[in-house]
């Protein structure tokens, strides 16, 4: 596994363990979003673009 993508895996579990106990509440999905979008952009990979979107998959559907 190259840096870059322990960066990812690193970066895409915070975002997991930050948003995994939240409601599913309108601001809680915006804050989501938003750091969706930070790590998102950071990385602007494909492997991490993908790993946010089941990240967010799974929290909606848990």
């Amino acid at each position: 596994m190259t840096k870059q993508e322990r960066e990812i895996f690193t970066d895409v579990y915070k975002l997991y363990e930050k948003h995994s106990s939240c409601k599913k509440t309108e601001n809680d999905w915006d804050r989501l979003l938003q750091d969706v979008g930070e790590i998102d952009l950071k990385h602007k990979n494909k492997l991490c673009t993908k790993l946010l979107v089941v990240v967010c998959w799974y929290l909606e559907n848990k």
